[in-house]
């Protein structure tokens, strides 16, 4: 490159110098070897290939300084050669594409930890044992964690509840495997035992969906629909599964009481709505009936409750989470304050229309969604793309990590390599709270309070 032809303009990390053949290991004794004797052997596309004298560490970040300016790098490969160690280090951050010119020096470095808006978040240390804690605007909006089982994604997601709740945010969990009960501060209401809800509270579509998958055939299900609408419309008291069975009995789903179509659709229903009264779900009566608005007063101002599936049926988590989500839109229209939810494998129990409502209307509601899950193809391509962080931690399967590189924070061979060198329950975490650098994370260990999934066995 010629130095001669640029002109002025805004300043950039590289402006001049420099060559796009790599140069090959022989001119290593011809270059001045710069800082703890790393040495720059050459420059091609985004990548740096780097001498080092000891073994580098996949994902440890390198400074590359010409004059003032600077361009941050991150070691995403290596191998011994003779008595020296080869890496190609990746461009992370702003650049123009410029390379850099022959008296560019490189470092090791810490990766950059950004200052962003909001009360402090602890999460944890990096590699270079640095805090971590970045401000709680950071985390907002849509939020993935993936991992295998043990790997320390539940962990993390509780570090981050419980540092969200110092900070008083409203948060709400959906906890399928009784993880978050044992947290303090934590208010932990069991579905279908001491949390019930009115047909009302839970609201048409929900009860839709859970009679859908109980099995009801369309044309019955198009019914209930209709005549549920109209009773909800028509009647302003408390509704109860008792008072839709006793419809049912009536042959009230029906525009004819009469004749083999009515028999069948209202039998059909009744059978349907007789195996949802038994997971207890749906109250009764007002008197055993709970709502989604006194648990919200109850956090609005702080705190987090977990409501405990674990007891549920599928076609029960299916509908409960429906109706969550139906008073969370509601809410927003009318609350300046916003929840924090955590789904623990969303893909089991909200349905891909709920999901994509979520993701897709976080920045207008407000809503901030945690996804965990150590199945992340089950999670749609849409919501990857949209996240705002991503924290991966081990995944042994090659077609995840592909999944995951689907959010396009990081480029896929990159992910292979750095997830795979992970340590033991570390992770690695980008997007907003690291500005795209993809940094290696060590979650904050909890103490006096259990924060893993308790796993039982028989010796």
């Amino acid at each position: 490159m010629n130095r001669e032809g640029q002109g002025k303009g805004p300043s950039f990390p590289f402006r001049g110098g420099g060559r796009v053949e790599p140069r090959p290991p022989t001119l290593e004794a011809k270059r001045k070897p710069l800082n703890r004797a790393l040495t720059l052997l050459s420059f091609q596309g985004d990548e740096a290939l780097v001498s080092f004298p000891r073994p580098p560490r996949l994902g440890e970040a390198l400074l590359l300084r010409e004059a003032s300016r600077k361009l941050l790098l991150q070691v995403v490969w290596a191998k011994a050669e003779g008595t020296r160690w080869i890496a190609r280090a990746k461009v992370r951050g702003p650049w123009d594409g410029v390379l850099p010119g022959w008296e560019a020096e490189i470092f090791p470095t810490s990766p950059p930890i950004p200052d962003t808006p909001g009360p402090k978040i602890h999460l944890g240390r990096t590699l270079e044992g640095e805090e971590f804690a970045p401000g709680g605007r950071a985390l907002e909006k849509v939020n993935v964690i993936v991992g295998a089982k043990g790997s320390g994604k539940s962990h993390l997601a509780k570090v981050i509840l419980l540092g969200l709740m110092r900070a008083g945010a409203p948060c709400l969990v959906l906890d399928v495997n009784r993880e978050y009960g044992g947290l303090p501060g934590v208010r932990t209401y069991s579905v279908g035992k001491d949390f019930k809800l009115g047909v009302r509270e839970i609201g048409v579509e929900a009860m839709s969906v859970m009679l859908e998958a109980f099995g009801t055939p369309a044309t019955s299900l198009l019914y209930f629909e209709t005549r549920l609408t109209k009773l909800l419309q028509e009647k302003k008291e408390f509704i109860g599964i008792d008072e839709l069975i006793w419809m049912a009995d009536e042959g009230e789903f029906y525009p004819t009481q009469s004749g083999y179509a009515a028999d069948a659709v209202n039998r059909t229903l009744r059978s349907r709505l007789e195996a949802l009264k038994l997971t207890g779900m749906v109250a009764r009566d007002a008197l055993e009936a709970s709502s989604f608005a006194g648990v919200w007063k109850g956090i609005r101002e702080g705190g987090a409750a977990a409501f405990d599936l674990a007891g549920l049926s599928t076609p029960a988590r299916m509908g409960f989470a429906q109706a969550l989500l139906r008073f969370l839109f509601a809410l927003v229209e009318e609350e300046e304050r916003v929840p924090f939810v955590f789904f623990e494998e969303a893909h089991l129990y909200v349905t891909p229309q709920g999901i994509d409502a979520l993701v897709t209307r976080a920045r207008h509601t407000g809503i901030t969604s945690f996804f965990i899950t150590n199945t992340p193809t089950a999670l749609p391509e849409g919501v990857l793309r949209a996240a705002d962080n991503l924290f991966v931690f081990r995944l042994p399967l090659e077609e995840d990590i592909r999944w995951v590189a689907k959010s396009g924070m990081i480029e896929e061979s990159s992910l292979f390599v750095l997830v795979k060198a992970l340590p033991q329950h570390a992770c690695l975490a980008l997007g907003e709270i690291s500005r795209e650098y993809p940094l290696i994370l060590c979650p904050d260990p909890l103490s006096g309070c259990e924060t893993r999934g308790k796993t039982r066995y028989c010796f």
